[in-house]
Formats: C-alpha cells, structure tokens, sequence
C-alpha cells in the first residue's frame, strides 16, 4: 500500500447569512477527509436554530441555464448537488454547543459541509478533520479560502 500523508485540521467558521453557508470543503488534492466532528455554538443571547448539511460535489449537475440573445451562446447556469442533512431545524439554546455528529463522516475531494443559521453572525462552527494525501502536502494548515468558496457556491462557480 501506498503511503498517505494525514493532514490534522479545526476549522472555524462564523455564518454569515441565513442561507447555506460554507464551513468546510475538502482539499481537492486530497484523496479524501475524515471529518471528525462539528460543533455549532451559539454566540447570541436567543436561541437560535441550524442546519447542517454535506453537498456531495461529484454530483454536480446543471438545474437551469441560460442564454444570450442569439439563444445559443451559453450566459449563465445554475448548479444542484446532492445534499445529506445531518441534522434540520435543530434548536441552540443561548450560549450553548451542539455536537453533530456521533461518529466518522468520509468525504470525497471538493465535498463540503454547509451550515444554515436562523439569523447571521450568531452561529460559530468548528469542523474537525483529518486530510488524507498521496503526497506530503506543503503546509499543514488549512488550504481553503472559506469567503472564496462561498462566493463560488452562491454565483455558481465552484
């Protein structure tokens, strides 16, 4: 067997929006991440509900598109990916945690885990993760642009 690098992260995140938000993507040169946990703390002083879901990126497919005038020349598409929630409208008490998860979630390169607040800035997110590479990666720190990726989710593009 070949040797694997392991790449050992706790990535943060604060929601910024009430839609889906990003807290974790995979490294897509990574063969795949062990995620741990994820916690979701609420910073507010109300309670607050969340969702958490993980997108499964190989399923990528167009849902809508368009096009410019002439009717041929793609202009815009919209994506749609397999989502698996982890857990739906569960409640946070003011000022507590909730673990989501009760044992190891495998996911493949360009997977990501999205987090739905019920009100922006009040909801934190911790994900646990290991990356496993053929490789040695050059840094051990987490690789992803969270903001970048979540433009690119929004408009699209990822």
């Amino acid at each position: 067997m070949a040797e694997q690098y392991k790449k050992y992260l706790s990535v943060g995140y604060t929601c910024t929006g009430t839609g889906d938000n990003v807290v974790y993507a995979v490294d897509p040169d990574a063969l795949y991440a062990e995620v741990h946990s994820v916690i979701l703390s609420n910073i507010d002083s109300t309670d607050k509900t969340a969702t958490v879901k993980w997108k499964d990126y190989s399923t990528k497919a167009v849902v809508t598109s368009t096009f410019w005038g002439d009717g041929n020349t793609p202009n815009d598409w919209t994506y749609f990916y397999t989502s698996y929630s982890m857990i739906t409208d569960s409640v946070i008490p003011n000022g507590a945690s909730l673990h989501v998860l009760d044992g190891p979630l495998f996911l493949d390169p360009k997977d990501f885990i999205t987090v739905s607040a019920s009100d922006k800035d009040t909801i934190t997110v911790t994900v646990v993760v290991s990356e496993c590479f053929s490789v040695e990666p050059e840094s051990l720190s987490y690789s992803q642009d969270l903001t970048t990726l979540n433009t690119q989710v929004t408009e699209d593009t990822y």
